[in-house]
């Protein structure tokens, strides 16, 4: 989305929606994916202090 929509300053919150709203009607149309690297455990033992902070353990 960066580089696709949000690679320049967008100077008001309707310009904004307008855009992201385009971007996401062109990625819906060419079925765009995504290729996760890896799955929901190797997530949250490498992103473990979010998660601890998302659920408030320590």
């Amino acid at each position: 989305m960066n580089r696709q929509c949000l690679d320049r300053r967008i100077d008001s919150m309707d310009l904004l929606e307008s855009e992201l709203a385009a971007w996401e009607t062109r990625r819906n149309r060419e079925q765009a994916s995504i290729n996760w690297m890896f799955d929901v455990d190797k997530a949250r033992t490498k992103l473990h202090r979010a998660y601890d902070k998302l659920t408030g353990q320590n």
